[in-house]
């Protein structure tokens, strides 16, 4: 996939849902709080098709699952936390820290760093969203050879009691 299809898909994903965004301008302030976010996508690792010959690959497509929580702060800084599985692959967790921004038509991007596993290298993600009406957000990622679509929406945080309580905490 070339960097001007992976552009021609992003900007279809978004005009798609535009429709849907907000009525009233957005900004950062849109994103508070924490997103639970789930996506799937396509993993396309080049291998050497004949080893000791780096320009000959064959390109292998693969199935990518993520899962996680953004927390964003409503000033453009946000934290990320998933765990992703890639098809013939045990899954793996990452966190990161990232900026984003959101433009007055409810579209916006979000640039994150993630750690990565010890000894190797961090990687950085570029996603592209749109905050629906809902307070949902609908995204598509991209990051080297990988791209992510899926949807984010705000979490509920259950309240727990410890055992004998109620949840406001008072004894039964």
């Amino acid at each position: 996939m070339t960097p001007k299809s992976l552009d021609h898909i992003l900007a279809a994903f978004l005009v798609m849902g535009s429709a849907q965004a907000a009525e009233t301008p957005c900004d950062v302030r849109n994103l508070k709080g924490n997103y639970d976010f789930a996506g799937a996508g396509q993993i396309i690792p080049m291998i050497e098709k004949e080893p000791g010959k780096p320009s000959v690959y064959q390109y292998e497509l693969r199935s990518e699952i993520v899962s996680g929580t953004i927390t964003a702060d409503e000033k453009g800084k946000a934290s990320i936390q998933l765990t992703t599985t890639t098809e013939g692959f045990p899954p793996g967790s990452d966190k990161g820290e990232g900026t984003y921004s959101v433009n007055p038509d409810c579209t916006g991007k979000m640039i994150f760093s993630l750690a990565g596993e010890a000894g190797k290298a961090a990687t950085t993600w570029s996603y592209d969203f749109l905050v629906e009406k809902e307070g949902k957000i609908r995204f598509v990622g991209a990051s080297g050879n990988k791209l992510i679509a899926g949807q984010a929406w705000r979490a509920e945080v259950p309240v727990v009691a410890p055992p004998g309580k109620g949840a406001a905490g008072a004894s039964h």
